[in-house]
């Protein structure tokens, strides 16, 4: 077997161990919600962490509509756009949200940004997945799982 082959296969195993992982690495809305508040407003700003909220909650893109001041990516006025493909009708674990990030990324105008905010997505945080459910195969990930989204501990 060709050695970039047979690299290629090894990563692809450990890429399907880690979304193992990050689907059981479950969270509820309202532990999400004071992390996209806080950490995602701060590093991707008001309207991404309104956007993430959203379809977090419905599976449902959205437009602000009300006015910033005086309130809070999850409590502004909005209007549902578009249903985010792949998106479940309620996020529920770790990969979940990983792809509502991953979708947004995408959706960046400047091919630039969008390659600088999909490398963002695992340091939101500096914290290893490897302490959640034996996943030794992660580099880096977020440390918000562990402290902030996870409903319950391995």
């Amino acid at each position: 077997m060709f050695p970039g082959l047979k690299l290629g296969l090894k990563e692809a195993e450990t890429e399907k161990k880690n979304f193992e992982c990050w689907r059981k690495a479950k969270i509820t809305l309202d532990r999400l919600a004071p992390w996209i508040e806080k950490e995602l407003r701060k590093g991707w700003g008001f309207k991404a962490a309104t956007r993430t909220y959203h379809i977090a909650r419905s599976g449902t893109d959205v437009e602000i509509i009300g006015q910033y001041k005086g309130n809070s990516p999850t409590s502004i006025g909005m209007r549902k756009t578009k249903s985010v493909p792949g998106a479940p009708a309620k996020c529920s674990n770790l990969f979940d949200v990983s792809q509502i990030l991953a979708w947004l990324a995408k959706e960046r105008r400047d091919v630039q940004e969008q390659l600088e905010w999909r490398e963002q997505i695992p340091d939101l945080n500096p914290t290893p997945f490897n302490n959640l459910y034996d996943c030794s195969v992660l580099d880096r990930t977020l440390e918000w799982v562990w402290d902030n989204l996870t409903s319950t501990a391995p």
